[in-house]
């Protein structure tokens, strides 16, 4: 399974931005193939293995900055990526758009940065949405709270306030679907 370069990309920018100074720690505590990538310059554009470029980092990260809270980090690190991928144009387009309508489309925006992945649109009311992914070959509790993280700051950045994110349901758990249960005011 790959993801995006511009998600890994995020990832050290996160680490340059909040913790400069142990960027170098950070860098020589990941596995050599992790270690690689992010020693070398980094293509938004490229395509990167999943397991070297999110999952494993997330769990460094979670390790060396969040006394290894592997939900905080995920989901503190999926907040920032948003952020850093919604400015200038696109953050136009999302304040443009409502939240319903940010949802509806998860399922482009998630093969944009996963591939291969699937998602669907099910339960919509008016201040709730549920995301199902239906399709993610490498499963990983770490990953559905950073793209949960992402969704929550994503939304806030559309101007909805009070955004939660729940789980209930997980492919890394076992269930046939990760189920992302989506409630802002």
């Amino acid at each position: 399974m790959n993801i995006k370069g511009t998600a890994v990309h995020s990832v050290a920018e996160f680490i340059k931005k909040k913790y400069p100074d142990r960027y170098s720690d950070w860098l020589q505590a990941l596995p050599a193939e992790s270690h690689k990538i992010f020693k070398g310059m980094i293509l938004t554009s490229g395509w990167y293995t999943l397991h070297d470029g999110l999952t494993v980092p997330l769990r460094i990260s979670a390790k060396v900055f969040f006394s290894g809270n592997n939900e905080e980090a995920a989901r503190t690190m999926g907040q920032f990526s948003a952020n850093e991928a919604l400015t200038g144009v696109y953050k136009f387009f999302v304040k443009l758009g409502s939240p319903k309508f940010l949802i509806e489309r998860a399922g482009n925006l998630m093969s944009t940065y996963f591939q291969p992945s699937e998602v669907r649109i099910s339960g919509i009311d008016k201040n709730k949405v549920t995301m199902l992914i239906t399709k993610f070959p490498e499963p990983d509790e770490i990953i559905e709270w950073n793209i949960a993280g992402w969704i929550e700051r994503a939304l806030e950045v559309s101007g909805c306030s009070n955004v939660l994110v729940d789980i209930p349901k997980s492919l890394a758990l076992g269930h046939p679907v990760t189920e992302f249960d989506i409630t802002w005011s």
